[in-house]
């Protein structure tokens, strides 16, 4: 089962004990007009930095979030380790990853 969704407080980078809310990792401005152009099939290298780590990114989807918000389904690698992710824009220039896609237990 694979749960979908974007951050529903865009500001605040510190997590809440709202389940339904994540903490958000802000991107590197510098790649905020190639995520906005970004299409299925594209990918990317970003530094360590704002997830903590180096990682190659991998463009699966975009489509725009419940609250209207530009987003992309991504596969991020890092350290030989896949994790599907999400990235959306939270204002202008300004893109942030939550981890918003998970697996169950045992998959």
């Amino acid at each position: 089962m694979l749960v979908a969704s974007c951050a529903t407080t865009p500001f605040s980078s510190v997590p809440s004990n709202d389940s339904y809310q994540h903490k958000v990792s802000y991107l590197p401005a510098n790649i905020s007009n190639f995520l906005q152009k970004a299409t299925a099939g594209q990918s990317f290298f970003l530094e360590q930095g704002s997830l903590g780590y180096n990682a190659n990114v991998q463009v699966l989807d975009s489509y725009f979030s419940a609250a209207g918000r530009p987003c992309l389904s991504v596969l991020v690698e890092a350290d030989l380790v896949t994790q599907p992710m999400i990235f959306c824009q939270y204002e202008p220039q300004r893109w942030g990853a939550t981890r918003a896609l998970v697996k169950a237990p045992g998959q």
